[in-house]
């Protein structure tokens, strides 16, 4: 009796997890698993357990239109970028750390709980909102390339890199930018910018927008400086220590002393 009621579970216990396994229906994102880890993907397109211990999966560029089955449960590294996918798995990233779906034609993100998240690209996708993330420990966000016309109050905190670049953007939360190095909201809609923390700033892009003026940021590292095609009638306090100063179309009349800048225009410098 115990040895039928053992072959029993057993052979439940077999059929309920060749029940369940993940199939992968897109026979480009199987080849891909099999790329990136042989052992976590068998013959049939059936996930196996090794699929659990995977940490790191690259599907850049393998003409992959669905990732339906996808189940990592540790994945700290992810890119899924240059393909054709509208649509993102709604799974468990508590572990991941880096997050790339940049140039697909996907319209909408899950509400992932990015916990530990330092790297998040959505660049040139159809996104016209983002979810509220839990962005504390993001490094480098990039948001490049949609259809915003506002961006979520993320926390953050550690951010190093941020381009909203290419959107609808009209105007910008007042986020924690003390540790930002570069900044980039080229080709919005914006007619004014908050006066962020740019003390530890060294890249500066605003050009192509509405703005008549700039806050007199604090710019104690910028090196490059980058506003064309604005309104701006008068830059704002900049470094002596300026590699590169652009501001071509605008309604300047004269720019600051900055002996060791290359410029793109020829203007008086400012007396005052």
């Amino acid at each position: 009796m115990r040895y039928t009621l053992f072959i029993l579970a057993f052979l439940f216990g077999f059929i309920h997890n060749f029940l369940s396994a993940q199939v992968i229906t897109d026979a480009n994102f199987a080849n891909a698993i099999r790329i990136n880890c042989p052992a976590c993907i068998d013959a049939d397109n059936k996930l196996t357990p090794a699929a659990d211990t995977l940490t790191r999966l690259d599907l850049c560029r393998r003409e992959i239109k669905s990732l339906e089955g996808f189940n990592f449960k540790n994945l700290q590294y992810f890119k899924c970028c240059y393909n054709q996918l509208t649509q993102l798995p709604d799974c468990n990233f508590e572990k991941l750390i880096y997050f790339n779906c940049s140039n697909n034609q996907i319209a909408q993100l899950p509400a992932y709980k990015f916990e530990k998240l330092e790297y998040f690209d959505c660049t040139n996708n159809q996104f016209k909102k983002l979810p509220n993330y839990n962005f504390k420990n993001i490094k480098d966000f990039n948001c490049a390339g949609n259809q915003f016309k506002k961006l979520p109050n993320y926390n953050f905190e550690k951010i190093e890199y941020f381009n909203c670049a290419n959107n609808q953007l009209k105007k910008l939360p007042n986020y924690n930018f003390q540790n930002l190095k570069n900044f980039i909201c080229a080709n919005n809609q914006f007619k004014q910018l908050p006066n962020y923390n740019f003390n530890q700033l060294e890249w500066f892009n605003c050009a192509n927008n509405q703005l008549t003026q700039l806050p007199n940021y604090d710019f104690q590292k910028l090196g490059f400086f980058y506003a064309h095609d604005n309104k701006i009638s008068r830059l704002p306090t900049l470094p002596k220590n300026l590699f590169v100063l652009i501001v071509a179309n605008n309604p300047l009349i004269c720019i600051p002393n900055l002996p060791n800048a290359k410029t793109d225009v020829e203007l008086p410098v400012c007396k005052d």
